[in-house]
Parts: C-alpha cells; sequence; structure tokens
C-alpha cells in the first residue's frame, strides 16, 4: 500500500505528493470500502 515511499523522490517539491498524497488516497478507499463491508471497521476512525 505504501510501496511508493521507497522509490519516490522529492524532485521539484513533488516527491511529497507521491509520497504522502497517494498513498492517503489509497487507504482512504480501502478504509471507505472496508466500512461499507464492517461496521467494526467504524472503530478506526475513531
Amino acid at each position: 500500500l505504501l510501496g511508493g515511499r521507497a522509490t519516490s523522490q522529492p524532485v521539484a517539491g513533488q516527491g511529497w505528493r507521491v509520497d504522502v498524497v497517494i498513498p492517503l488516497r489509497e487507504a482512504y478507499a480501502v478504509a471507505s470500502a472496508a466500512n461499507t463491508a464492517s461496521p467494526v471497521s467504524t472503530l478506526a476512525e475513531e
């Protein structure tokens, strides 16, 4: 999920986009999917 962090480089200030934004979007998508599938996952949001 966070594999992009290993190869990303802060080039022209764009590195943070790969390092942070993409993993966050992936994590959010996974969390959203898990939330709809299991109400137990809502505990992780608190």
